[in-house]
């Protein structure tokens, strides 16, 4: 079969996601001809959607020995090196993308995810600014940029492009997540609620919406709804720290110090060390026999 014939199977494998399939096309290609610049890009990024993203960045290695410049294989090898958890080396490899093509969309965007993991969101706002420079519509940039601004505690602007995300994507479950988050923050808190709501509608198991929801249904002094969402996390996930803190704080707004006594303790047996946990216990069993002195003098006065 001559080399032009792998090419146009390849393609049709690749386009059909049938990228096993697509890989070994190419490879046999590249028997061909070792060098072929499309055959190597290809597979490269074959094996980076296969996730052997080590590989992946073999054969992208190879094509910029070829063509250093190449914008798309600079910006798929960074993917790849973010996938593989290298992502300084992945921005140099989007930064040199940038030089040759400053307004390159891709290179962009995934330079900005790589900062958001690397906790340098200043710099990350910076990237998604210029997507949506290119792109206002975006998705995911909008998303990116309500994330990047959230953890730099900017939250009513990050609930400004968590909206335009919705408006693109209605039923996404990370903005309307992250955009309840945010809410809380601001003390919106029948708000929050909502969105969790619109959330759980998606993912009913998501044990960070349950327990965010429950802390949003407390603030508004629905102690008995709290504990219901903390009871469910606590089905899926009897070991969550945090929603058996919560759910003891409910229980002592609820006077059942008992139980919260049982909720700190369990989280204790996981968390050990956190102090708020042992203190809340600390007052919760104060609370507790301070209550059962109480009903014993009842008792014996009558």
């Amino acid at each position: 079969m001559t080399f032009e014939c792998w090419q146009h199977n390849n393609g049709h494998s690749h386009f059909l996601d049938r990228f096993e399939e697509a890989v070994i096309c190419y490879g046999k290609a590249l028997e061909i001809n070792p060098n072929d610049f499309d055959a190597l890009y290809h597979k490269g990024v074959a094996l980076g959607e296969l996730e052997k993203n080590e590989e992946a960045v073999e054969y992208f290695d190879k094509v910029l020995e070829i063509n250093p410049n190449d914008t798309d294989t600079l910006s798929n090898k960074g993917v790849a090196l973010v996938k593989l958890g290298k992502h300084n080396e992945a921005i140099v490899d989007f930064d040199k993308a940038l030089e040759i093509n400053p307004d390159d969309f891709d290179a962009l965007y995934n330079k900005g995810v790589a900062m958001n993991v690397l906790g340098e969101n200043k710099e990350a706002l910076v990237c998604f600014d210029k997507t949506l420079e290119i792109n206002p519509n975006d998705f995911d940039a909008l998303y990116h940029k309500g994330f990047s601004l959230y953890f730099l505690y900017r939250y009513k602007e990050a609930l400004v492009c968590y909206d335009k995300a919705l408006e693109v994507n209605p039923n996404d479950f990370d903005a309307l997540y992250h955009k309840g988050v945010a809410l809380g923050e601001l003390e919106k808190n029948e708000e929050a609620v909502a969105c969790y709501d619109k959330a759980l509608e998606i993912n009913p198991n998501h044990t960070d919406a349950l327990s965010n929801k429950g802390v949003a249904l407390a603030r508004l002094g629905n102690q008995e709804e709290a504990v219901e969402c903390y009871d469910r996390v606590l089905k899926i996930d009897p070991n969550h720290t945090n929603t058996l803190s919560n759910k003891g704080v409910a229980l002592c707004f609820l006077d059942r110090f008992k139980e919260a006594v049982a909720c700190y303790a369990k989280a204790l047996e996981i968390n050990p060390n956190n102090s708020d946990i042992l203190s809340n216990k600390d007052l919760a069993q104060s609370k507790l026999n301070q209550k059962m002195n109480e009903a014993l003098l009842e008792t014996e006065e009558n």
